[in-house]
Order: C-alpha cells, then structure tokens, then sequence
C-alpha cells in the first residue's frame, strides 16, 4: 500500500553528520500499520524506511519513521524512529 495521494508531502530530517537538513517524500515506500476510529473519520497510521543521501557531505541516512493521515487525505503528524548512517571522516 502506497500513500501516493501524499506524494509532494515531505518531511525534514537532520543529517547526523553534518547537521544539514533534507527534504524527504512521504508518499513512497510506505506500508499502512494500524487504524483507529475517530470524530472525523479513520485515522491511519503507516510506516515507511527510506534511504536518502545528504547532498552537503554526500553520506547515505536510512530513515525510518511513522506517518499518521487523519482526517482523510492530511498529513496529520509524522515520527522519525530511526536515522543510520555511518559518517565520514574529513
């Protein structure tokens, strides 16, 4: 399952090496983990693991996270659980 809908969202995330932040898609690689009812319809929560590489020290973060869409069709919160890279030494 996809959040294709939401594919020009983007999240920030800080690069653990250099501290640079860079915008990452939402809308790939996402799977949809759990739901709950709420006063304005189903609230939905899925997890995605993406990787992206910081274009300032050129290192590869593997980011892994939860995006929660509620009402249907917003972005209402999302959770970065995890970044990994492994930093260069200049």
């Amino acid at each position: 399952m996809g959040l294709e809908k939401f594919s020009k969202d983007e999240i920030e995330v800080i690069c653990p090496c250099c501290n640079q932040s860079i915008y990452i898609e939402i809308g790939v690689d996402v799977d949809e983990v759990g739901s709950d009812e709420r006063g304005m319809g189903i609230e939905i929560q899925y997890e995605f693991l993406t990787s992206v590489e910081c274009y300032l020290c050129e290192i590869i973060i593997e980011v892994k996270g939860d995006v929660w869409e509620y009402p249907e069709n917003v972005i209402n919160d999302f959770e970065i659980i995890e970044l990994s890279s492994e930093c260069k030494k200049k």
